[in-house]
């Protein structure tokens, strides 16, 4: 498990840490856009793919544009 991993709960859930987590993440001591992009719900079906292949560079946060 990587310590950026650990830090954020990514490999192992554990719910009990999401408050300090997010402090962290609206501080700024925890910068998350190097490591995460946003796209368009309507565009699921290639962001499975890219996933699938093993194309995408960064975790998708899919938000609603229906």
């Amino acid at each position: 498990m990587t310590e950026l991993g650990k830090l954020l709960c990514i490999e192992v859930p554990m719910p009990m840490y999401d408050p300090k987590v997010l402090e962290m993440c609206v501080d700024g001591r925890i910068v998350l856009e190097p490591f995460v992009e946003m796209r368009p719900m309507s565009h699921i079906e290639q962001v499975f793919d890219e996933a699938h292949h093993g194309k995408l560079k960064r975790r998708v946060i899919l938000t609603p544009d229906f």
